[in-house]
Parts: C-alpha cells; structure tokens; sequence
C-alpha cells in the first residue's frame, strides 16, 4: 500500500494540503479493510479519479470499476464542501486588508501597546488585574521625573478582547454610580 503521505498533491489543488492527504489516507484504509488482492490498485485508481476531479474533469469514467465509482460517490461531496471552503478562504485572504506583523513582548514595547492581546488567558485573576491597572494608571499620572524603573512589572500584562472590555463595562458602570449619587 502506498502511504498517504508520500502521494504527491496536484500543483493547484483546489483543496487543502491536510484535507486531501486524509481523504488519500481514508480511501486506502477503506480499501485495506475490504482487503483482497486489487486493493492497493482500487486504491490507486481512485485516487486518480479524485486527482482527476480536482483538476476539473466530471467525475470517474464509467468504464472504470464499479468500486472505484461507489468510493468516489461517497466521498464527492466531502469534495466538493472542501473546494468551496478553500475557495472562500482564497477570496477572504485577497480581499483582507494587511496586517504590520507584530513586535515581540520582549523587546522595546511602546507603552501604548502593553494591552494588546497575545494569548487567551482565561486563568487570569480578573481582581489582580484590575489592581494591576490602577497601579499602572498611577504611574501613568505622575512626573517622569518621579518614576522608578525598580516598580515596573517584569512582565507587560496582556489581556485579550473580552478581558478588555470587562473591564471597560466595570469602568462604565462605576462612572455611572458615581454620577447618580451627585445627582
């Protein structure tokens, strides 16, 4: 039996690399499980009709085996939902505006960038962080001339999108309290 990985994918295929590896890998695993003497060629036939319908043409020849035609039926639609995946991503990645890649973390990081989201932190403690922020606001409100390199954190805290705007939230809702108890 030939190894799904060693099969080599069309130039422009029209699916993804990992979607058609494990489409090669199912069908000659279907046909190992069949067994019989003609597995591996059924197997390699059918390959070919896939590789065949990813290049444009129809469908298998209906010369071809009634096996290889029956694999491919049951797998045509898998086909066809991963061609119109791959074929929406394509536009999306065309029609996507550029992104600046990202400094790293660890290297002069522009204060204004200390809140931005690297990772989902789901584990952070949403009390600490907040204490961490009006400690770092404090700092924020001081003279330069009074700020001591020692009591900055080793770490840049960094929250993502829904950290962020509970916080936010808890800032509205503070702001409104107090604007309800002048009243």
């Amino acid at each position: 039996m030939k190894n799904a990985k060693s099969v080599s994918m069309l130039p422009d295929c029209p699916v993804s690399k990992k979607f058609y590896q494990e489409t090669v890998s199912r069908i000659h695993a279907s046909f190992q499980a069949i067994g019989g003497s003609a597995a591996d060629e059924l197997a390699e036939k059918t390959v070919k009709a896939v590789n065949d319908y990813l290049s444009g043409a129809c469908r298998p020849a209906d010369d071809s085996d009634a096996t290889v035609r029956l694999m491919f039926a049951l797998i045509r639609s898998e086909l066809d939902k991963a061609m119109a995946r791959s074929a929406a991503a394509r536009r999306r990645k065309k029609t996507a505006p550029r992104r600046p890649r990202r400094k790293s973390a660890g290297k002069n990081v522009p204060e204004e960038s200390l809140c931005e989201p690297k990772a989902s932190g789901s584990g952070i403690d949403m009390a600490r962080l907040a204490e961490l922020l009006k400690i770092r606001e404090q700092f924020d409100c001081d003279d330069e001339d009074n700020y001591d390199e020692a009591d900055e954190p080793a770490e840049p805290i960094l929250l993502n999108r829904r950290q962020r705007r509970m916080i936010e939230r808890e800032k509205r809702r503070k702001a409104r309290r107090e604007a309800s108890r002048r009243r």
